[in-house]
């Protein structure tokens, strides 16, 4: 192969092949389609082997007599040029550096945690610190952010506490697991604890940092200036902390080449530069991917902690904040409701993201939403956001409340009287009894129609009644069982996650001779492992699972 290349002119070192290697690449990756396979090969990086190999080889070739020696400007002008703009790089770096440290040395304005509230608000650009990191290493109980929420560690009975409330969640609570502090390849799920956050307000005296940061040059090297802005709020008292990320040419050329997709424009771009160790903290205690917390606890005079036990919040404060947030949310949604049930045809802005968790809170207004629901279904109407989210109320109705209007619902929701709001809210048809001959056809028209995802939430009940199902229901969802394998066949030739659902009621009801067992690599083993221990005499507690609660109980390895 390296017979066939061309000659080169006498004197030409056989390195300069490297270059045209290089080149060629870099032309192929132009083409975006083949660029985009080229991408899955890390062709963007072999610039920096093939250039510095022909950088080396013409060293190597001049040095033994194999080409002529004024091509050892070539290497000398490429490394000597790097190398001085690489010193200068870290002469800009150490001048940064100098001069943030000293500026930041005589800044402090203690902080009392016992005392006061820290909030953090993000200012201009993307790099600002976070909340919970002064939770989770520097022994501050809680810490607010400018949008509204507050930041706290939960022990393992606070964590339980949030995990198990829905009605907390959807009030804007949520609960996530964090690692120790390290390098990625090092951290640990911290066992025990949660960072939680949720709505929330300061109500001591607050000290507020304002973070922005800006991308700039100083000379030739590329930085991300970060300016914190802390004050006392009580005494009028602020510091400024100034840091940043620097990104400095790498010890070593590596010259990238390479095309990609710009889904800002959109367009394939391609471009050429050396590589750059990007978030190199000019700081010397700054972290390589934070955004310089360490430096203002310092100023702060927090100190480092991970006595998680003194700083974990147990389930009295989970309850309090999520009964605040609570007690906040319905009081927005009940005007939202008295609003849309004054005048179902004026829409409203908002949503109902709560209230369904709050049967006792929507069980009064039963029958005015069922008036609401009545004027929409008389009107003329084609489209009703107000219907749609008045429908979602209802469905989380107790069934004391429901109960008088059950008789107009299982009307309404008929097919041939449903509107198309109607239709949209799912849920509704969970509220059906398909002990009624009537209501059990609306709720098995409702699955036979849908297309896609099976509308798995409407089959417990057919589970739950089991072997004592109706021949109607049994046949029906059989047949729904065939058409769906049937569909699928001809596409992925798998069941989907639905179909789980849809198998274990069947074989429930007593279908096994008719089912037989599924066998497919895609849920596979979940499907055998419904097929190995669901039958009529099987506890109707699987009923309640959803697809996925089954898979993870099914599943056989």
């Amino acid at each position: 192969m390296i017979r066939a290349l061309p000659r080169l002119p006498s004197g030409w070192p056989f390195s300069v092949w490297f270059f045209v290697a290089a080149i060629v690449v870099f032309a192929a990756q132009m083409v975006p389609i083949l660029g985009i396979f080229l991408m899955l090969v890390l062709v963007a990086f072999w610039s920096v082997i093939l250039i510095n190999l022909g950088m080396i080889g013409i060293v190597f070739e001049v040095l033994t007599g194999r080409a002529s020696r004024g091509w050892i400007f070539v290497p000398l002008v490429y490394f000597t040029g790097y190398y001085a703009f690489y010193a200068a790089d870290q002469a800009t770096l150490a001048s940064l550096r100098t001069l943030y440290q000293q500026h930041n040395a005589g800044q402090a304005l203690p902080f009392d945690r016992s005392k006061q509230d820290l909030l953090l608000v993000k200012g201009e650009g993307d790099l600002h610190p976070s909340p919970f990191t002064f939770v989770q290493h520097h022994g501050v109980r809680r810490a607010f952010s400018a949008t509204g929420r507050v930041h706290f560690m939960g022990n393992r009975e606070g964590c339980r506490a949030l995990r198990d409330n829905d009605v907390y969640r959807s009030a804007g609570l949520y609960a996530f697991g964090f690692h120790t502090p390290g390098e990625v390849s090092e951290r640990r799920l911290v066992k025990g604890y949660c960072s939680i956050y949720g709505p929330g307000q300061p109500d001591r005296p607050v000290v507020r940092v304002t973070s922005d940061d800006r991308a700039t040059h100083r000379l030739f090297l590329p930085v991300r200036i970060v300016e914190l802005q802390a004050q006392d709020e009580k005494s009028g008292r602020s510091i400024e902390i100034r840091g940043g990320y620097a990104s400095p040419l790498k010890p070593f050329p590596m010259p990238a080449m390479g095309c990609g997709l710009n889904s800002g424009a959109p367009s394939w771009d391609c471009g050429a530069s050396f590589l750059r160790d990007g978030f190199t903290p000019i700081l010397a205690d700054g972290e390589r991917f934070g955004s310089m917390s360490r430096s203002l606890a310092k100023a702060l005079g927090l100190g480092n902690s991970r006595n998680y036990g003194a700083t974990a919040s147990g389930p009295e404060v989970v309850r309090s904040v999520g009964e605040a947030a609570d007690r906040e949310l319905v009081r927005k949604e009940l005007a939202i409701l008295s609003d849309i049930l004054s005048d179902p045809f004026e829409e409203q802005d908002g949503s109902f993201d709560h209230l369904p968790n709050r049967p006792d809170v929507v069980a009064p207004y039963a029958d005015a939403i069922f008036s609401a629901l009545g004027r929409l279904q008389a009107s003329d109407e084609t489209v009703s956001e107000n219907g749609r989210s008045l429908w979602s109320i209802a469905a989380a109705l107790p069934e004391e409340a429901l109960a008088p209007h059950r008789a107009q619902l299982a009307a309404w929701l008929r097919p041939e009287n449903a509107r198309r709001w109607t239709e949209q809210v799912s849920k509704i048809y969970t509220r059906l009894d398909i002990s009624d001959p009537s209501q059990r056809d609306t709720v098995l028209l409702r699955l036979e129609s849908k297309r896609g995802d099976l509308a798995s939430s409407l089959l417990p009940p057919f589970c739950r009644m089991g072997g004592e199902a109706p021949q109607d229901a049994k046949d029906r969802l059989f047949a729904l069982w065939q058409r769906r394998g049937a569909e699928q066949a001809g596409k992925e030739r798998v069941r989907k996650i639905g179909d789980v659902s849809l198998y274990a009621t069947l074989l429930r009801m007593g279908l096994r001779a008719k089912l037989g067992p599924v066998e497919q690599h895609y849920l596979g083993s979940t499907f055998a492992g419904i097929w190995a221990n669901v039958s009529p005499q099987t506890t109707a507690d699987i009923c309640g699972e959803t697809p996925q609660g089954l898979k993870k109980r099914f599943v056989r390895t």
